[in-house]
C-alpha cells in the first residue's frame, strides 16, 4: 500500500486532536471544577427569640404586697392623726383654758335660795326648746340647761339679765361659773334644781368695760351624792357699759 493511498485517521470524537493547541480547553475545564456548584435560595435569617423573663417567686410577689399594705395602712394613720389633732386645736383655741377652781369645784348642798332661783314660768316643752337652741360643748347628754347667750348692761353693778335655767327632765343639780375672755370668774351660781331658773345676776367688780366674748360653765352634781356628772360650756356675747363708751 502506498503512501499516498493510506487512509487519513480521523481523531477519537471528544478528544483533542493530536497535535492541536488545547490551553483553552484546559482553562475552561478547570474553570468548571473550581467553580462553586450553584446553591438553594439563600436562607432567611433566623428570628431572634425574645428573652424570656424571669419567674417573680411567689415570697417576693408577698413581700412587696405586705410593704404596700402597710404604706397604705401608715398613710391612714397619719392622715387620722392629723385630723385628731386639728380637732383638738379647734377645740382649745376655741375654748379657753377653765381654771382649776372651776374644773374642780365641789358642790356642798347649798342651793340659791328661792328669791334668786324660782320656779321657771315656761312650760316644759318650752324649756326643751330653749335648751335645744343653746350650742353648748362638753357632756351635752348629761343634763340640758338654757341661757341669754347676748347680756348687755351699763354698769356692771346693774343686774345682768342672765335667764339661765335648769330643764325640768335634769336629774341632777345645776352650778353656773361665768368667766371673762381672760378665764376670770366674774359671777359664781349656788345649786340650781331641775324646773328653776335665775332670771338676773350682778357680776362682780372685776369686769372691765367693754365688748367681749364671755364663757358659761356649767357643772352638774348628783342631787344625792353630789358627785359631778358632768361640765358644760357655752359662749356669751358680753357688754358692758358699750353705749357710753361709743357716746
Amino acid at each position: 500500500m502506498s503512501k499516498k493511498n493510506k487512509a487519513k485517521v480521523a481523531p477519537a470524537v471528544g478528544s483533542p486532536a493530536a497535535g492541536s493547541n488545547n490551553k483553552r480547553e484546559n482553562s475552561k475545564q478547570k474553570k468548571q471544577v473550581n467553580q462553586p456548584k450553584p446553591t438553594k435560595q439563600t436562607a432567611k435569617p433566623a428570628k431572634e427569640k425574645p428573652e424570656k423573663k424571669k419567674a417573680v417567686k411567689p415570697e417576693k410577689v408577698k413581700a412587696k404586697k405586705q410593704i404596700s399594705k402597710k404604706a397604705v395602712l401608715i398613710s391612714a394613720i397619719a392622715v387620722a392623726v392629723i385630723a385628731v389633732i386639728a380637732l383638738v386645736t379647734a377645740i382649745v383655741l376655741s375654748n379657753p383654758a377653765l381654771p382649776e377652781s372651776v374644773k374642780n369645784a365641789e358642790f356642798k348642798g347649798r342651793l340659791e335660795p328661792d328669791s334668786v332661783a324660782a320656779r321657771s314660768s315656761l312650760s316644759a316643752s318650752q324649756q326643751a326648746k330653749l335648751a335645744k337652741s343653746v350650742n353648748a360643748k362638753g357632756n351635752t347628754g348629761a343634763f340640758d340647761f338654757y341661757v341669754n347667750e347676748q347680756i348687755s348692761v351699763d354698769e356692771h353693778t346693774d343686774p345682768a339679765l342672765i335667764e339661765f335655767g335648769s330643764e325640768e327632765s335634769n336629774d341632777c343639780i345645776l352650778v353656773a361659773f361665768l368667766l371673762d375672755e381672760n378665764g376670770e370668774v366674774i359671777y359664781r351660781s349656788l345649786g340650781v334644781e331641775p324646773g328653776e331658773e335665775i332670771r338676773s345676776v350682778v357680776l362682780f367688780d372685776s369686769v372691765s368695760y367693754g365688748s367681749q366674748t364671755a364663757t358659761l360653765a356649767v357643772v352638774g352634781y348628783d342631787k344625792k351624792t353630789y358627785d359631778k356628772v358632768g361640765m358644760q360650756t357655752v359662749k356669751i356675747d358680753l357688754k358692758i357699759g358699750v353705749d357710753t363708751i361709743e357716746k
